[in-house]
């Protein structure tokens, strides 16, 4: 179809569809996966579900996108809610909405157009774990940022001033800061957390039978607790299932003495019953005012 109008269902169902506008109704799409539209404009809900769809640009509507996940945007503008609920949706550009992300959802921006700082209704929000990971954030190459419903991940370079560290001996030239810390970080529910990465994308390939202990570096502006800062392993324990076992560290951060000192760390040792990945995450659960914890990405195994 050309044009969709005034309707309360623009394409209801199933999948392959193709439109070059859809305007004034109550679902751009409601359900399906796989449709192409270049427009959706007016309606009360540009996507409301489904998934793997693509559109160019979703503009006026109350929702940009109600929920569903895997869709595919170039533009959502001057709605009243960018991306309402949903996981794993793709978006390069979010201008003039009334909120960019309403509510708890995983989001994926590249191109370096999403705004600067998106406006975000679950922030500091008890329960709530809204994730935006952006790419060449701000339209500069290669920078990354996680923004979260308690705080930020953010790629920095080491060594380029106060209060960023300097580069570890032997560590990497780039750096996990975990800033931005929201006050109900330290509500104690289990979506208050701050994540250094992206959960599952940290992985290492172990050898059955052969045990390692495996660290990183960390610098923080406040003292941590063992259950204020974790760093989390899944692997392997068993030879007879393929069920993960979980491991946490047990150390303790203290406030550190000047930006070259790396004397902190968390670690885990693994014996893997089975040769396979040990994914890992490090995860962040209190508030500090202005608090700073920084993290080197390079593992130090031994």
């Amino acid at each position: 179809a050309t044009t969709i109008s005034g309707c309360s269902y623009g394409i209801n169902s199933g999948s392959g569809h193709t439109a070059t506008t859809i305007t004034g109704c109550n679902n751009g799409i409601y359900l399906g996966s796989g449709n192409t539209v270049t427009t959706i404009s007016g309606c009360a809900n540009g996507i409301y579900s489904g998934s793997g769809n693509t559109v160019t640009t979703i503009s006026g509507c109350s929702n940009g996108i109600y929920s569903g996940s895997g869709n595919n945007t170039t533009t959502i503008s001057g709605c009243s809610n960018g991306i309402k609920y949903g996981s794993g949706n793709r978006i390069e550009n979010m201008s003039g909405n009334t909120a960019d992300f309403d509510t708890s959802g995983t989001t994926y921006a590249s191109g370096g157009i999403i705004p600067s700082t998106p406006v975000n209704n679950s922030l500091d929000q008890d329960g709530e774990a809204t994730f935006l990971f952006s790419e060449d954030h701000a339209g500069v190459f290669g920078a990354q940022k996680i923004f979260q419903s308690f705080g930020d991940a953010i790629k920095c370079a080491a060594g380029e001033g106060d209060p960023t560290p300097n580069q570890r001996s032997g560590g990497n030239d780039t750096l996990i800061e975990l800033s931005n810390l929201q006050a109900n970080l330290s509500g104690g529910y289990a979506n208050n957390k701050v994540l250094a990465w992206e959960p599952r994308k940290v992985r290492i390939l172990a050898t059955s039978g052969v045990s390692k202990t495996y660290r990183f570096y960390i610098q923080s502006t406040f003292a941590l607790t063992a259950d204020e800062i974790k760093l989390k392993a899944l692997y392997h324990a068993s030879g007879a299932n393929t069920e993960w076992t979980l491991i946490e560290s047990d150390e303790t951060i203290t406030v550190r003495d000047d930006l070259d000192d790396w004397d902190q760390y968390l670690e885990v040792t693994i014996n893997p019953a089975r040769t396979g990945w040990i994914m890992f995450e490090i995860e962040l659960y209190l508030y500090s005012v202005g608090g700073r914890v920084y993290i080197d990405p390079l593992v130090v195994i031994s």
